[in-house]
């Protein structure tokens, strides 16, 4: 009896020895692993956030830190470094998407950010710095614009330019006084029309609400107008209408 009682005896204690060791082997393990999330997460360009079902946060990489401005560290509550990320993560936490992208403005910062969904719950928030990204966009946008402006600018032009040597060629006829009465209107029209393109311009930063109205156009005035025009050029083209 007392045999099989240290027999007994020896194979229980062998089992706690082998759980210790294979304890000790998950530790193991788990450390390596956790190093080597620390490694790639020190290498990638954007911030990684993790943080639990309870928005705690459970890593977080230097890039991450830099963005925020503080440090993050484990088991802190996300929503006393960033209490509107905090609500966005929770907001989507609760929710069924598997991914949810978002843009905000931190300070002078321009940010993107992506919420990703974890099996065993919580949630992975990536961030990129894209202020130099945006800065870039606005000023191709300001680029554009300005070709838009310049080329709206030169429609005027071009019939006051021609208007002014039709002037020219016809002070001797016997006509003039009808000519001079119809190129005046037309300059002052196209006067007119630089005026509304720059108080367009003026107006491109005001918000879509305060915008006004669009307004309808006649098709054919516009046509019969830039016939018009065109008469006035020296060009040897028979220029016709739209039929009565």
């Amino acid at each position: 009896w007392i045999d099989a009682l240290r027999d007994a005896g020896t194979e229980v204690f062998d089992a706690f020895r082998r759980m210790a060791r294979d304890l000790r082997a998950s530790e193991r393990a788990l450390e390596a692993a956790r190093r080597r999330t620390d490694a790639v997460l020190r290498t990638v360009a954007s911030g990684v956030i993790a943080v639990d079902e309870r928005g705690a946060v459970v890593l977080a990489n230097a890039r991450a830190e830099q963005l925020v401005g503080e440090a993050l560290g484990p088991g802190e509550p996300l929503a006393a470094a960033l209490p509107a990320l905090a609500a966005r993560t929770a907001t989507f936490a609760d929710g069924d998407a598997v991914e949810d992208l978002f843009e905000d403005v931190w300070g002078t910062m321009s940010v993107q950010g992506r919420l990703t969904r974890l099996e065993r719950g919580g949630v992975v928030v990536t961030l990129d710095d894209v202020t130099q990204l945006a800065r870039a966009q606005r000023v191709l946008a300001w680029g554009e614009m300005a070709r838009q402006v310049a080329h709206e600018i030169k429609n005027p032009l071009t019939p006051i330019r021609l208007g002014v040597q039709h002037l020219r060629r016809a002070r001797h006829r016997d006509d003039f006084d009808a000519i001079l009465d119809r190129n005046v209107t037309t300059i002052l029209e196209q006067i007119d029309r630089l005026d509304e393109i720059a108080r367009a311009f003026s107006r491109y930063g005001t918000p879509a609400e305060k915008a006004p109205a669009p307004e309808p156009v006649a098709v054919g005035a516009v046509i019969e107008e830039l016939l018009r025009l065109e008469r006035l050029g020296d060009a040897p083209m028979d220029w016709q209408g739209p039929a009565a």
